[in-house]
C-alpha cells in the first residue's frame, strides 16, 4: 500500500479524483515518508485520478484476468475500455429494438425452414458457436474465456457486422415500384431478419447476464414480448448450442467476404480516402466456385469495406 497501488473497487466503480486518493492515504497511518511515496505512485498509475466504470465493467474486468492466477495486476484503462463495451451494448441495442416497431411481438421460436438471408444463417451460426464455448468455459470455471467469446460475438459480429447487413433490409427503397409478389416477398424477408434480431439481442443479454448483470437486466427487460421472455433474465434460461444453425458453409464464405472487405478498407485509408468513400472496386480469384459466390455477395461485401 505504501506504493499508492491498491484501490477500493469503489473508487473504480464510483470513480475518484487524484486529490481524493491523495487525502485518502492521510487518513490512514502509514507514515510522512511512506505518504508522500504513495503520492507519487499515485501519480504516476492515475495522473487523472480514476474515471467511473460502473459495477459492470469491473465485473467483467476482474473476470477477463482470472486467467492470471490469483494476483491481479489490475490495468484501469482496460476497465475503462470495458465501460466502453457496456456503452456499446447499450447503444447497439437501443439501435436495433427500433426495427422492432411498437406492435411486434416475437413467436417464441424460429422456423428452420424460414427463408433466412445469407447474414441471418451467418450471425445464426456465430451465436450457436458462442452458446457452445460459453457453457463449455462455465464448465471447466475459465471465467476469461466467457468475456472474451461473448465480447467478440457481441461486439464483432453483431454490430460490426450483421447489424450494419440489415440496415438496407429495413431502410431500402426496394418497394418502390415493386410488384405485390416483390412487397409479398420483402415483407417476408424483413420479418425474418427481426425474429433473427430478436434471437441474437435476448440470447446475448442472457449469456452476459452473469458477466453484467445490471446492463442486461436493464435491457432484457426492454425487449418486445415473446411467449419465451421471463419476468427476469436472473430466471430465464441459460442458452445453449442449437447444431441446426451451425453452417461450416456459411461461416467460411464470411472469413473469405471479410477478408475482402479489410483490404479494400486497407487500400482506401492508404490512399487517404475517408471510411465513407465508395470508390469502384474490383476482386480477382483463381477458384471459379469463389469468383461465383463472391459475384453474388457483392453487396454485402460492398457495405463492409
Amino acid at each position: 500500500k505504501s506504493l499508492g497501488n491498491v484501490i477500493d473497487p469503489i473508487e473504480v466503480i464510483d470513480g475518484i479524483t487524484l486529490e481524493e486518493l491523495h487525502n485518502k492515504l492521510e487518513e490512514g497511518n502509514l507514515p510522512a515518508k511512506e505518504i508522500e511515496r504513495a503520492k507519487k505512485g499515485q501519480a504516476a498509475d492515475y495522473p487523472d485520478g480514476i474515471p467511473e466504470c460502473g459495477a459492470d465493467a469491473l465485473r467483467f474486468g476482474l473476470l477477463a484476468y482470472t486467467q492470471q492466477g490469483r494476483n491481479v495486476n489490475l490495468d484501469i484503462n482496460r476497465v475503462v475500455g470495458y465501460r466502453h463495451f457496456c456503452n456499446k451494448i447499450w447503444n447497439a441495442t437501443r439501435f436495433g429494438l427500433r426495427y422492432f416497431g411498437e406492435d411486434f411481438t416475437f413467436s417464441g421460436a424460429l422456423r428452420l425452414d424460414a427463408p433466412f438471408a445469407w447474414e441471418d444463417k451467418w450471425i445464426l451460426a456465430r451465436l450457436s458457436h458462442c452458446s457452445k464455448v460459453t457453457n463449455q468455459a462455465w464448465e471447466r470455471y475459465e471465467f476469461s474465456t466467457t468475456t472474451t467469446t461473448t465480447y467478440s460475438f457481441f461486439l464483432h459480429d453483431l454490430c460490426d457486422v450483421y447489424l450494419e447487413l440489415l440496415k438496407p433490409r429495413f431502410y431500402g427503397d426496394a418497394e418502390q415500384g415493386a410488384s405485390e409478389e416483390d412487397k409479398r416477398r420483402l415483407g417476408e424477408d424483413r420479418s425474418v431478419a427481426r425474429d433473427v434480431l430478436y434471437i441474437c439481442l435476448d440470447w446475448s443479454m442472457r449469456l452476459m447476464h452473469p458477466l453484467l448483470p445490471y446492463l442486461t437486466e436493464e435491457l432484457y427487460q426492454r425487449l418486445p414480448k415473446s411467449p419465451t421472455k421471463c419476468q427476469s433474465i436472473t430466471v430465464a434460461p441459460y442458452p445453449t448450442a442449437v447444431y441446426g444453425w451451425v453452417n461450416d458453409a456459411v461461416e467460411k464464405e464470411m472469413e473469405v467476404v471479410g477478408e475482402v472487405a479489410r483490404q479494400f478498407r486497407s487500400e482506401k485509408a492508404s490512399l487517404g480516402l475517408v471510411p465513407s468513400a465508395r470508390p469502384r472496386g474490383y476482386v480477382r480469384h483463381s477458384d471459379p466456385h469463389w469468383r461465383e459466390r463472391l459475384a453474388s455477395l457483392t453487396e454485402r461485401m460492398s457495405r463492409m469495406a
